[in-house]
């Protein structure tokens, strides 16, 4: 799963010129099938951080973790700036909340785009107005 995440920050803002991260396995061993009594070794992360810096300065704080009660596909992203912020969130895929810091004082505040309206640019491979992820199913 963190795998994704890295992938994503390197898509968006490039790659990697440092890094520091740690994991953990909180649960040494599991059930080896649901409902099952017999348990094995756990030979994957519940948890990992990183800290990172890319070529270009930018900072990362990346993050995943199995034990994040509520959260079933959450993957998110944060991107702050001078100017501006971004926060996009797997299990709300069709919106991206974008702040610009250059609005007037009165009507600053986070704006939700749905992501899903004809004057997108990538409209075309999308399905018709107001529809989100799984009118397809």
């Amino acid at each position: 799963m963190f795998s994704h995440i890295v992938d994503l920050a390197r898509y968006l803002v490039g790659e990697f010129r440092e890094v520091c991260g740690t994991m953990e396995t909180f649960v040494k061993r599991r059930p080896l099938l649901r409902g099952a009594r017999k348990k094995g070794k756990v030979t994957v992360d519940d948890a990992v951080t990183m800290i990172g810096r890319f070529q270009n300065g930018a900072l990362a704080s990346l993050e995943a973790t199995r034990f994040a009660p509520g959260c079933k596909n959450s993957i998110t992203l944060e991107i702050n700036g001078s100017a501006g912020s971004l926060f996009f969130d797997l299990e709300e895929m069709n919106r991206l909340k974008f702040y610009d810091g250059r609005d007037p004082k009165d009507r600053q505040g986070f704006r939700d785009i749905l992501v899903t309206e004809p004057a997108h640019p990538y409209i075309d491979k999308w399905w018709p107005p107001g529809h989100i992820i799984g009118y397809e199913h």
